[in-house]
């Protein structure tokens, strides 16, 4: 049994890489076996940021959002960048709100759920003052933050970024699940999961997912692999990766040769 109390596993998690690093190190630690799978690769856009003078505030959807404005303002003129990071700054759920402050922001609060409760934060702890609200996106993005804040706070977006998708699996991922070496794939987010399942379709594996579970970080990241034949599909009660790593006390391990 892992420290957990939950049996080894073998996990393939799919998120970007920088993202995956840290979720494998966590599941490793943990006593699993873990196969990096990235899906998505961020690509960062060289787009300006407005002067922070001009702004009330921050709104981050993403780590890896965090990690392009952090790019962004290692740009800036020195005091350019101290005001930026001054800026108050909501974070969509604890992991963005640490990679603000890992990056030296201040004044991070966290909604620790999605883009709905994010808002709700805001329109409890921001005033209306009319200054626009920074969010940093890319160009694929969960949910509309500015119709949702609208119109008492202005949103104004900075796309820093572009996430591409896989064109195939690894050969090490091949492997894993055709050879039954593999129990669970942890998915993030809707693009991952369609990117998942157009890969699965193309490759012909589908028939190998018998004998596997998806654990999602949402049912909305469930609802986009219909019509793949795992053999559960679980989906976290909140969007948190504690609560998606706390599916895996449901997951079987695979037997090996198993028909």
């Amino acid at each position: 049994m892992t420290g957990g109390g939950v049996a080894p596993l073998r996990i393939a998690v799919t998120r970007p890489e920088e993202d995956a690093a840290r979720t494998a190190a966590l599941l490793r630690g943990m006593g699993h076996t873990v196969l990096i799978e990235p899906l998505l690769t961020v690509q960062p856009l060289d787009v300006p940021l407005p002067p922070p003078q001009a702004l009330g505030g921050l709104l981050l959807t993403s780590a890896n959002g965090v990690r392009m404005l952090n790019r962004a303002a290692q740009r800036l003129p020195a005091l350019q960048a101290a005001a930026l990071r001054a800026l108050p700054a909501y974070a969509v759920g604890d992991q963005t709100a640490r990679a603000l402050r890992d990056f030296g922001f201040h004044g991070v609060l966290s909604a620790d759920g999605d883009v709905g409760v994010l808002a709700a934060l805001v329109r409890r702890t921001h005033p209306a003052d009319g200054l626009p609200l920074l969010h940093v996106a890319g160009t694929d993005r969960a949910g509309d933050l500015a119709a949702l804040l609208a119109p008492e706070y202005p949103v104004q977006r900075a796309v820093l970024y572009r996430a591409e998708t896989a064109a195939a699996f690894s050969p090490a991922f091949v492997q894993a699940l055709t050879g039954r070496l593999l129990d669970v794939v942890l998915l993030y987010s809707p693009r991952t999961a369609v990117t998942f399942t157009a890969l699965v379709d193309a490759s012909g594996l589908k028939d190998h997912l018998r004998v596997v579970t998806a654990a999602c970080l949402s049912h909305t990241v469930a609802k986009s692999l219909d019509g793949l034949p795992f053999s559960a599909v679980l989906s976290a009660d909140q969007p948190r990766q504690d609560a998606l790593l706390a599916l895996l006390g449901n997951v079987t391990r695979v037997t090996e040769g198993r028909v």
